[in-house]
C-alpha cells in the first residue's frame, strides 16, 4: 500500500499498479501461459511471504483467505499477496482463535470449518490448494470432474495416491519440470492438504522446501546421491528415492514412492486404499464446495 486518501466521503486506499493481474487469471484464463520456472518461483515467493506473516513478526497474522485470485503479479511476474480483509492479528499468548468460519470455495481448511479453530495451519491448507493449481492448472472447484472430486484438494490427493502425478500435471509443467522437482512440490502439496492440521508443515517449512526444489541442479542436487536407474518397482530417482518411499509409506502404510507418484507396473501390489487420515477424510474434504461468508 502506498497511502490513503481521506478527502473523499469514503476513504480510499492507494496501492501500486500491478500490470499482470492475478495468478488465477493466468492459470485459468490463459492455460499454459506461465512456465514451470515462473510457477515454482511464484510458489516460493508467496510461501515466503506467508511464512513472514506467521513467524517473523512480533504478532503473527493469519491471512484466512489464501487463493490464486489474491496473488498478484507485477511487471516481472513477482508475486504480491493482497486482500487482507479477512486477516486476523493473533495475540502474543495464543496460536489459535475461535472465529466465525470464513473462506473461499475450494480453499477452506476442513478442520477450521469443523471446529471454528483458526490456526496457521488453516493458511497452510489453503496454500496447498494453490500449489495444486500451479501443478495441474485446474480450478479449485470444477463441475468437469467427478462428483466426489469436484474439490481440487480431494482430486489431487486421490490421483497422487493412485500414482497419477504425471497424468494430472499441466502439459507445459510436465514438459519443462524436472521429475525430482515435480515430486518434491507434489509431496509438499500433499502434506499441506492433510486433513489433520497437526500433520501439516508450517509455512516456514513449506517455503524452505519450495526454495530447495527451485534451486535444485542435477549436478549438485543432494537428491541425486546415486545414478538414475530402474529397479523392479519402476523409476528410481537417485538419492531422492528414499524420501519419496518414506512419504508413500506415511500415506498408504506400505508401497514405495515411485508407485505413489507414477503408478505401479504391478497394480496388484499397490492400492489406493490408504488415506490421509482415513477414507473418511476424503468425504470430509468433499463437503467444502461452498462459499463461506463472514
Amino acid at each position: 500500500m502506498l497511502g490513503c486518501c481521506l478527502e473523499t466521503q469514503v476513504p480510499l486506499l492507494v496501492y501500486e499498479y500491478v500490470p499482470n493481474g492475478t495468478l488465477h487469471h493466468h492459470l485459468h484464463n490463459f492455460p499454459g501461459s506461465l512456465s514451470w520456472e515462473a510457477r515454482l518461483r511464484i510458489a516460493s515467493e508467496t510461501a515466503g511471504a506467508f511464512a513472514y506473516l506467521h513467524s517473523a513478526i512480533e504478532r503473527p497474522i493469519f491471512h484466512r483467505d489464501i487463493k490464486a485470485a489474491n496473488i498478484l503479479l507485477d511487471e516481472n511476474y513477482m508475486a504480491k499477496v493482497t486482500d487482507f480483509g479477512a486477516s486476523r492479528l493473533i495475540p502474543l499468548d495464543r496460536m489459535q482463535l475461535t472465529t466465525m468460519v470464513q473462506g473461499t470455495l475450494g480453499y477452506l481448511d476442513p478442520e477450521y470449518f469443523q471446529t471454528g479453530q483458526l490456526t496457521e495451519k488453516s493458511d497452510v491448507y489453503s496454500f496447498g490448494v494453490v500449489l495444486a493449481e500451479l501443478l495441474t492448472g485446474q480450478k479449485p472447484i470444477s463441475a468437469a470432474r467427478k462428483e466426489a472430486e469436484k474439490n481440487l484438494g480431494v482430486y489431487f490427493v486421490r490421483k497422487i495416491k493412485e500414482g497419477c502425478l504425471l497424468e494430472i500435471v499441466e502439459e507445459r509443467v510436465k514438459n519443462e519440470g524436472k521429475v525430482e522437482q515435480l515430486m518434491a512440490v507434489a509431496e509438499v502439496t500433499m502434506r499441506c492438504l492433510m486433513m489433520s492440521a497437526d500433520k501439516r508443515p508450517t509455512m516456514r517449512e513449506v517455503a524452505a522446501e519450495l526454495e530447495r526444489a527451485r534451486q535444485w541442479r542435477p549436478w549438485k542436487g543432494s537428491w541425486r546421491a546415486g545414478s538414475e536407474a530402474e529397479d523392479r518397482n519402476g523409476p528410481v530417482i537417485g538419492g531422492f528415492e528414499l524420501g519419496m518411499r518414506f512419504f508413500a509409506g506415511m500415506l498408504s502404510g506400505g508401497g514405495d514412492g515411485d508407485s505413489l507418484f507414477f503408478g505401479s507396473r504391478n497394480s496388484s501390489r499397490h492400492s489406493a486404499s490408504g488415506s490421509v487420515g482415513g477414507d473418511e477424510s476424503l468425504g470430509a474434504h468433499s463437503i467444502f464446495s461452498f462459499e463461506m461468508q463472514r
